[in-house]
């Protein structure tokens, strides 16, 4: 049997071996990690200590960001607002990356490795503890084997080979790092909406968390409003006019006529003024108030506003509608004509036996007809898809006063041309389906 001397000796050695085993485990991660650090390219306790990047390309012209009350700006060629998520993957570049392989730089020829006349130079300034401090990583050529390119920092001894992506991460355009979005607050920080946009003027508030129509003190519908807001967020610039005076009258930004504004809770503003219509580029002249460059904003975001502003705007009573007395239904070609008669709709051939289908099938698509919301015509739309199929409706007052609906569909792509509107709406495939619905139910009876 087991004596309590010998149970002892072994629950000792036990212990012991779960003791060395978790503190070798730990010292080979310390080991690891510390590898892991000393092969880092930048070796910084916190990327916070970097404020100011400057980086030369061969192929581009120099571009600076600097960070100025915790923001980052570009500074050279101009001063903009960056994009920090652009510029935190350059930071998480400079301080993430390991070398794969270093060797000194006095037993290789420096210059055959593009390291005399390189392909990119980084300038790094950093804030330590005695004041700034200032390193530049120059960039070389590839290296003939794998994907890696040599960079060394100025005055260093030592050369590194880095993974090809390093380099690409900092080949980046001036319009890459720029802030491009428009409105760049949360919803839930914003206190009032301005929109003026088409002779429209419209304005929602927000009163105990509740967003209303200032105007008529109005409860919105919270879906409509995440809706709208969706839109706002989508403003992004497409482009920017560096050097164009937005004092130009060619521009249509000096008048101030139109512009969509927000105001926070603390009562600043951030207000996108807009100008004419750039056809040439598919976009509208757009500049921020308290800015100086002239930006383009894709003109789908723009009629998206209008589209938007409807979901708010309160339906009046509606005119007494028209009466019809014929209509004439068309699809491939093939159509369909009914009379009104003593109040019933009847087809002028076709069987009579079934009159009560086409009198109820006319009827409903009439009133569809007369109470949906086609929205407004999108200008973007100049022309309706090519071979596509084709619903006709012609509705006829006793007067001899045509309305005409032509509906188009061409795979996903749903378009209308609406009596008394001129242009093209871009339909939901709902309406498609309704009016072909019509058709089919009122031709069936032609047929049969």
């Amino acid at each position: 049997m087991w004596n309590f001397k010998r149970i002892a000796l072994l629950t000792a050695a036990i212990l012991a071996l779960g003791f060395y085993i978790y503190y070798s485990d730990r010292a080979s991660h310390e080991r690891a990690e510390s590898r892991i650090q000393s092969k880092k390219i930048l070796q910084l306790p916190d990327k916070n200590k970097i404020i100011s990047l400057l980086i030369e390309n061969k192929s581009k012209g120099p571009v600076e960001i600097s960070k100025q009350n915790n923001r980052w700006w570009i500074v050279k060629p101009f001063r903009y607002e960056a994009e920090d998520l652009v510029v935190d993957g350059l930071l998480s570049a400079l301080t993430l990356t390991t070398w794969e392989r270093s060797f000194p730089a006095r037993e290789v020829n420096t210059e055959e490795m593009g390291l005399w006349n390189p392909e990119q130079k980084i300038t790094v300034t950093l804030r330590t503890e005695s004041g700034l401090e200032k390193r530049r990583l120059l960039i070389g050529r590839d290296a003939p084997m794998g994907k890696f390119v040599y960079a060394r920092w100025e005055e260093s001894g030592d050369i590194y080979m880095l993974y090809e992506q390093f380099a690409k991460s900092f080949d980046k355009s001036v319009y890459a790092l720029r802030k491009k979005r428009i409105f760049e607050i949360a919803a839930d920080e914003v206190s009032k909406v301005r929109v003026s946009l088409e002779g429209r003027n419209f304005a929602l508030v927000k009163r105990d968390g509740k967003w209303e129509a200032e105007a008529k003190e109005t409860a919105i519908d919270p879906v409509k409003a995440e809706t709208f807001f969706s839109d706002l967020a989508g403003f992004y610039a497409k482009e920017f006019l560096d050097g164009i005076d937005p004092q130009n009258p060619d521009l249509g930004l000096a008048e101030r006529k139109h512009s969509v504004g927000l105001t926070r809770k603390d009562n600043s503003e951030i207000v996108l003024w807009i100008g004419k219509e750039n056809k040439e580029k598919g976009a509208f002249y757009g500049l921020k108030e308290g800015e100086h460059t002239v930006v383009l904003i894709p003109e789908t975001k723009i009629w998206e506003m209008p589209r938007s502003l409807k979901f708010f705007e309160k339906k009046e009573e509606s005119a007494k509608k028209p009466e019809f007395d014929k209509v004439k239904v068309e699809k491939e070609k093939k159509s369909v004509e009914a009379v009104r008669i003593d109040g019933k709709w009847r087809l002028e051939s076709g069987n009579k036996e079934q009159e009560s289908v086409v009198n109820q099938a006319v009827n409903e698509l009439i009133g569809y007809l007369q109470n949906a919301d086609f929205g407004d015509p999108d200008p973007a739309i100049k022309e309706p898809p090519l071979t596509p199929e084709v619903v006709y409706v012609k509705l006829v007052t006793p007067g001899k006063i045509s309305w005409e609906y032509t509906f188009y569909k061409k795979d996903n792509t749903i378009v209308g041309q609406i009596a008394s509107q001129p242009g093209y709406s871009r339909l939901d495939e709902s309406v498609w389906n309704e009016v072909n619905q019509y058709y089919q139910q009122i031709y069936s009876v032609k047929k049969a």
